[in-house]
């Protein structure tokens, strides 16, 4: 007997997130379109946070995607922030990027497996997951 499955896709979104190495707190922002304003706002965002705001150098290790591409993001991050370097790692060295561990922590405990209705209700239940990760934040080892 075959049984054909419906599956109705209501559309998908990019979460953008930087971890503070430190601290193990995530910042992140679930946007419809992975842009480069988009990720910008999480930039300034992040960089008016205390710990980084204040410190005499900030890393952004970023991997190669378009909405912070290494022939031209790096070079508005030091226009922008004196105590910036932007770090942009090899192709296929996600594993040296720490929020990748994060990544992977909210797939298993939030996304595997769920079915959500819209990408509203997607949105909500990642962001509900970082409030509950920076409830109790802890530095990944």
């Amino acid at each position: 007997m075959h049984v054909k499955h419906e599956y109705d896709r209501h559309g998908g979104c990019t979460y953008q997130a930087t971890l503070i190495v430190g601290t193990g707190e995530v910042y992140g922002q679930c946007v419809t379109r992975n842009t480069r304003a988009n990720f910008e706002r999480l930039v300034e965002d992040v960089m008016n946070h205390p710990l980084c705001s204040m410190a005499d150098r900030v890393f952004w290790i970023l991997d190669n995607g378009t909405a912070h591409h290494p022939n031209t993001f790096t070079g508005w991050l030091k226009k922008q922030y004196d105590n910036v370097e932007g770090v942009h790692l090899p192709k296929g060295a996600s594993w040296l990027n720490q929020i990748e561990l994060y990544f992977s922590v909210l797939t298993r405990k939030t996304l595997t497996g769920g079915s959500f209705e819209s990408i509203v209700e997607l949105m909500h239940q990642i962001a509900g997951f970082e409030v509950l990760w920076n409830a109790v934040p802890e530095p990944f080892e």
